[in-house]
């Protein structure tokens, strides 16, 4: 018996029948938008790894009764944080898949570091008089760079389907 597993949209209405009634920020602080994703590339993958297969259990399982703990303030959520977290470790090292706007957010923000760097140190090196200037000039092109790098890496991992 093969297993077909659902789809984003499926896991999306299931989940957000099950969020129904949680607090709005508990909701939005968990992730609802991504826990489509991450599921479905679990019950995805779950039918050749057993690990997957675990997790997506146990992730199904708090989801099931999440919204009362979350109006309840159950210190079990902390325990559904760190098994998403592990999910999307294990999704990383043994099946090189990441989700969306992972490698997009690392790339700008490095962009943005790297351009405020160069330009600060050019600018201390050649005492340029408008230091500020020359500084916002550097962080707006490192930031461009960077988004341009990561939407090229995350293009790339689509096509690959290495991305949720």
């Amino acid at each position: 018996m093969s297993h077909t597993p659902k789809s984003v949209h499926q896991w999306h209405m299931l989940l957000e029948e099950r969020f129904q009634g949680a607090p709005r920020e508990a909701a939005r602080f968990y992730g609802l938008d991504i826990l489509p994703r991450l599921f479905h590339r679990l019950d995805s993958e779950s039918a050749n790894c057993r690990v997957c297969a675990g997790q997506l259990k146990q992730i199904d399982d708090i989801t099931e009764s999440v919204a009362q703990r979350m109006r309840n303030k159950e210190a079990r959520l902390d325990d559904f944080q760190k098994l998403l977290q592990q999910s999307g470790k294990h999704l990383e090292q043994a099946h090189r898949t990441v989700p969306r706007g992972l490698w997009l957010s690392r790339f700008t923000v490095g962009g943005l570091a790297i351009g405020a760097l160069l330009s600060g140190l050019y600018a201390w090196l050649v005492q340029h008089h408008d230091m500020g200037g020359l500084l916002l000039l550097g962080t707006v092109m490192g930031l461009a760079a960077g988004y341009a790098a990561g939407k090229f890496k995350e293009n790339r991992l689509r096509k690959q389907k290495r991305i949720f």
